[in-house]
């Protein structure tokens, strides 16, 4: 510490402080379970990755549920389904801005009303990497949901029908703001920005089929009509606001 004075020297790694050991974790759980007549399987799964920059995260939960039941000797149903989520609203340090800054820096860096906590050797040619995400919100969401409804009748005659429905499903969340209580987005009074994106998707096949042996040949024919449809909506909405200066003559 200098000597009369509150204001101490530290040594500061940065690249140790900016990156980290990436660490994963992924956990999957199941369960499943068979008769003549009936079957199902259900398993769950969430990760929880760590990158090797510290605040760099990603975060997923997911789902699938399959059935099938032999309702009758000539009908057969079934659910192949499938749900995920993905959190990728985690904010990580600015790795690029450490080359630049002394490792020599003051122990004001920690506090909120310094100028060495935005730029920690002194000047603004570069600034404590952690800086900006003091100053900022963000959220950034994915939702998928996909599945396959089917049936299948056995009919005379050596014909089989199947139809199958497919519905996909997909939600998308983006929040950021960058609030205005930071020194450099100040002048512009901060910022946000929204993003909402749905996409629904839906198909349905008739499959009808016919298998027949004559003799020692065999015949297999297969029709299929298909129909499907795609919409997508989104919503983007950007707010900046400048400040306003106003002053007595």
């Amino acid at each position: 510490c200098l000597v009369g004075s509150e204001m101490c020297i530290r040594d500061r790694d940065w690249t140790d402080l900016v990156f980290q050991t990436g660490f994963q974790q992924d956990y999957t759980a199941s369960i499943s379970n068979r008769t003549d007549n009936f079957s199902y399987f259900w398993s769950m799964g969430y990760a929880d990755r760590e990158g090797v920059k510290v605040g760099d995260r990603f975060k997923t939960f997911r789902t699938r549920l399959n059935l099938e039941s032999k309702v009758t000797d000539f009908l057969t149903i079934g659910l192949n389904s499938s749900f995920g989520t993905k959190d990728k609203g985690a904010l990580s340090a600015d790795v690029g801005q450490r080359t630049n800054n002394s490792p020599f820096t003051t122990n004001e860096i920690d506090d909120p009303d310094s100028p060495y906590r935005m730029y920690p050797s002194g000047d603004n040619n570069t600034k404590n990497p952690f800086f900006d995400n003091l100053y900022r919100d963000r959220k950034d969401m994915e939702h998928k949901l996909n599945a396959n409804i089917y049936a299948i009748v056995k009919l005379p005659f050596g014909f089989e029908y199947q139809m199958n429905f497919n519905p996909y499903y997909k939600w998308y969340e983006y929040y950021n703001h960058d609030s205005s209580q930071h020194p450099e987005w100040a002048g512009e009074g901060g910022k946000s920005e929204r993003k909402n994106q749905k996409t629904f998707n839906w198909q349905i096949d008739n499959i009808v089929r016919w298998k027949k042996e004559f003799g020692k040949h065999r015949v297999e024919a297969t029709f299929l009509q298909n129909a499907e449809k795609g919409q997508f909506w989104a919503v983007s909405y950007t707010h900046l606001r400048a400040h306003e200066t106003r002053g007595n003559l």
